[in-house]
């Protein structure tokens, strides 16, 4: 599904195959250490070796410092990710 932004940027809702790393993050001590890089390196190796197109992947609204990460690298912002916490 192809979605325009009022900016006439063409956004995807499916991308098609993709790799989705979950619940991953560097530990305070590894930071702007080239990490993150690494990480963003092996994760386009690994997708590519499966045929994917895309990498797809989560980082918190508060965490400015990782989203600034993720879009030095050419991830584009695409949607909010929302949350109910449910009480038993």
């Amino acid at each position: 599904m192809r979605l325009t932004t009022p900016k006439s940027q063409t956004l995807w809702v499916y991308i098609g195959k993709h790799i989705e790393p979950d619940n991953v993050y560097i530990k305070a001590n590894y930071r702007d250490l080239g990490v993150g890089r690494k990480l963003d390196s092996w994760l386009k190796d690994l997708a590519m070796s499966r045929g994917c197109i895309a990498i797809e992947l989560n980082c918190y609204i508060k965490n400015k410092k990782g989203n600034d990460f993720w879009e030095a690298n050419d991830y584009k912002a695409i949607g909010v990710h929302y949350q109910n916490k449910l009480e038993s």
